[in-house]
């Protein structure tokens, strides 16, 4: 004779170990400051950096020259224009 909790442990521990491999890991989002910090190694310097929606506007100065970047919630550069 079967157990019914136990099957019914087995069956839950099972459908969990089946979402987590469907859906994969979750990634963070990388903060302000990292983003920020990703903008700086790349040879920029701030002046100014405000949240946009999902992503940020950023004035900045480079070799001399004032850029605006627009970048998405990834800190990647959607947009760059001289200033």
């Amino acid at each position: 004779m079967t157990n019914p909790q136990l099957v019914f442990k087995i069956l839950g521990l099972g459908s969990c170990a089946l979402a987590a491999t469907v859906t994969g890991p979750v990634q963070a989002v990388p903060s302000f400051g990292d983003c920020a910090k990703q903008i700086e190694r790349r040879g920029y310097q701030i002046d100014d950096m405000d949240r946009r929606g999902r992503g940020y506007e950023v004035d900045t100065l480079k070799e001399g020259r004032r850029f605006d970047l627009w970048l998405d919630n990834n800190c990647m550069v959607l947009d760059k224009r001289p200033d």
